[in-house]
């Protein structure tokens, strides 16, 4: 009986230690792998970038037909941007805005790092053959790498700065707004190349060209922007007015966007009366958008359409003059005390009584016979 006691023991004794060596191990694999995962990502991703890097430059110096160093800065701009944002994600709090639109950039980069890596290495492998279409649209898209790349370079800074307070719950609505914000300033930015090619493609004064593409691309946006102020005040006579001149801004270029397009792929699908009609809004549409922008404004500007109890009223806008500041008086220095919790209330049946002195007059002697006598 004792033996077995013994036996016993010695087991329970075995089994605890053996539990014991196999939690030490444990913990210190968990550490190790701890101390390792965060290298082992970073070395891992460094190889990934170093690959991207010379895929992308090997595509701009040897089938793009770059200069080296246009190869480089386009390889840089790529890889480089996109290690930044995702270094700016994982290690720095910002507003759920600045947060959203690194996404949206993020997902651009990558997307264009992804394709020119791929493009690389079927043009190497002789799976994919390029037409010299495309190979000078591809020299012409790493020459401008580096401009492009001055996009994200600017609008993140300005939106962290411009958006130090939340309105959005979490960054994924922060960048689905930014994502519609970036929609309409990249439908606007093709907009305006495709009006500066038909103004270029038809022998149109460049000057002209870049003055009335960039008055009506911009005019657009800002009318756009006058919509949702409009909007914000409850006027009706501004949304309706600047909804008109955003409808008749988007259709123009619309319009040149199409007849570009047409150009381009030598397709003749609108018919010879579009592409005068084209050609004659194209001459007419600076001096044509500039009177109908300044009488849109100078209306807003004077009439005011809201709807007031029920009933729609017209009135003329007054300035608004800001309400008077309410200083209130000061605090004593006690109750300004950073934390009012701590201060005892003061107890009012404690509250001492100042009463006023008492002024006691002293009476003056009765004048003696003497006195009365000379009087």
């Amino acid at each position: 009986m004792e033996n077995d006691n013994r036996t016993a023991e010695a087991e329970r004794r075995i089994r605890e230690t053996t539990h014991g060596l196999a939690r030490m191990l444990a913990a210190l694999l968990l550490g190790m792998a701890r101390l390792i995962a965060p290298v082992a990502v970073v070395v891992v991703f460094g190889l990934i970038a170093k690959y991207a890097y010379t895929s992308i430059e090997h595509l701009g110096a040897v089938h793009f037909r770059a200069t080296p160093q246009v190869a480089q800065i386009g390889a840089i701009v790529t890889v480089g941007i996109t290690t930044l944002m995702m270094v700016f994600l994982a290690g720095f709090e910002a507003s759920h805005a600045a947060r959203g639109i690194v996404v949206v950039f993020l997902v651009a980069w990558l997307l264009l790092t992804v394709v020119l890596t791929l493009t690389d290495t079927a043009m190497s492998s002789g799976v994919l053959s390029v037409p010299p279409e495309i190979t000078n649209a591809g020299t012409f898209l790493f020459a401008g790498l580096a401009g492009i790349t001055l996009i994200p370079a600017t609008l993140i800074p300005i939106v962290a700065a411009r958006a130090p307070s939340d309105k959005y719950a979490n960054t994924f609505q922060g960048a689905m707004g930014m994502m519609g914000v970036a929609v309409k300033f990249v439908s606007i930015a093709a907009g305006i190349l495709a009006e500066l090619f038909f103004g270029l493609h038809y022998g149109v004064n460049p000057l002209y060209t870049v003055v009335a593409s960039m008055v009506i691309g911009f005019g657009l946006l800002w009318a756009m922007g006058r919509i949702s102020e409009a909007q914000h005040r409850g006027d009706l006579l501004d949304i309706g007015m600047w909804i008109f001149v955003s409808v008749v801004f988007g259709a123009y270029l619309v319009m040149i966007s199409a007849e570009s397009v047409q150009t381009l792929a030598g397709w003749q699908l609108f018919g010879e009366g579009f592409d005068r009609f084209a050609k004659t809004a194209y001459a007419l549409s600076l001096g044509v958008f500039t009177v109908l922008f300044l009488l849109t404004f100078a209306i807003t500007s004077v009439f005011d359409v809201r709807v007031v109890a029920g009933k729609v009223r017209m009135s003329v806008p007054v300035a608004d003059t800001p309400p008077a500041i309410e200083t209130a008086a000061p605090k004593p220095a006690l109750i300004m005390a950073r934390d009012e919790a701590l201060i005892e209330p003061l107890d009012e049946s404690k509250r001492e009584e100042v009463k006023a002195p008492k002024v006691t007059r002293r009476k003056q002697p009765a004048p003696g016979p003497s006195e009365r006598e000379g009087g």
